[in-house]
């Protein structure tokens, strides 16, 4: 069951090019392959708000026309992913032709279990993580670009790590809620402009 929400499922740029583009259509693949996935955001920007005297980064999705949304684990979006898109961006020149870049990526999920397994009491995590990694590596659609999965991680500390937020903790990865983190690397080649 899908959230209702003023935010497309997958929002993203209206002409993407280069990395969006990819993306836009990894984001296409993700939900019309995983029926519980309510949205599947782009690159989400590292984001400052202050508590008090101290600054706190946090990821959020540009979602259009200059507003932002936080992808802090909640439920307003229930089951949702976001792309954090590594710096640098590697050239590969090739003096004949358009050249290679590729780029270091992260695919980060958060998600509600008994939303997807409402009759099962167990905690099938693992079942979810499979159904995301053959998506990934099996049924994209991509036209451009290429996306490889070379790990998966699980625990809290590194679902979010490049952020200084503290929400989230083990606490948050207990019954029903669940997160990964599919990391590996976007190739594509140089668009002609």
């Amino acid at each position: 069951m899908r959230i209702t929400t003023t935010i497309p499922a997958a929002p993203k740029p209206e002409n993407p090019v280069f990395i969006d583009k990819v993306i836009a259509q990894v984001q296409d693949s993700l939900i019309s392959e995983l029926s519980w996935l309510d949205h599947a955001f782009g690159q989400s920007q590292r984001l400052v708000k202050r508590k008090g005297s101290k600054e706190y980064q946090y990821p959020a999705a540009h979602v259009g026309k200059g507003k932002y949304e936080s992808l802090l684990p909640d439920n307003r979006f229930q089951n949702f992913s976001f792309f954090i898109i590594e710096d640098p961006q590697t050239v590969e020149f090739n003096p004949n032709s358009f050249n290679d870049v590729k780029v270091d990526y992260s695919l980060v999920f958060w998600l509600k279990l008994d939303s997807i397994f409402s009759e099962s009491e167990d905690r099938d995590k693992e079942a979810v993580k499979v159904e995301i990694l053959r998506v990934l590596t099996r049924k994209l659609r991509l036209t451009s670009g290429r996306l490889s999965v070379t790990e998966i991680y699980e625990n809290a500390e590194n679902l979010y790590r490049e952020y200084s937020i503290r929400e989230v903790n083990s606490q948050f990865l207990m019954q029903p809620y669940v997160g990964f983190r599919f990391t590996g690397e976007l190739t594509l080649v140089e668009p002609c402009i």
